[in-house]
């Protein structure tokens, strides 16, 4: 799961993700007009306030980069909704040890040589990155 502001939450499900939010439209829809959601208790401690705009540490980049297996295993880097989308050559040059700690809000790895990172600021990860590549 990935805090997603105040009042919003992305879950990554898979392939049965379209299900799910049919199945919460429908319920909420059922909802009489003006009903109140009663959020659930939980432990869930929120990420700390958004560092968009503030940039991004360059050595953060470089990490991304030698855990994805170095400037050499990357076919391709692009920007979609709040992620870095790295497409790969090899997907055993992935070191995942490395990679975990270095997402601030996570990581998908939707195909073995796929790896998107979550970033409170992902446009200037992702200008960081592709400034890397391009030397």
């Amino acid at each position: 799961m990935v805090k997603l502001g105040d009042n919003g939450l992305q879950v990554v499900l898979g392939p049965i993700a379209d299900q799910v939010a049919g199945d919460i439209r429908k319920r909420m829809a059922a909802m009489p007009q003006g009903a109140a959601i009663a959020p659930a208790p939980s432990s869930y401690s929120p990420l700390p306030e958004s560092s968009a705009g503030r940039g991004v540490d360059p050595a953060l980049a470089r990490a991304l980069l030698a855990a994805v297996g170095g400037r050499a295993n990357v076919s391709s880097v692009e920007l979609a909704s709040g992620r870095v989308l790295f497409s790969l050559k090899n997907a055993a040059a992935v070191n995942n040890e490395l990679l975990q700690p270095l997402a601030v809000r996570g990581i998908a790895r939707p195909k073995p040589t796929s790896v998107h990172v979550l970033h409170e600021d992902a446009a200037a990860l992702e200008q960081q990155i592709r400034s890397i590549l391009e030397v």
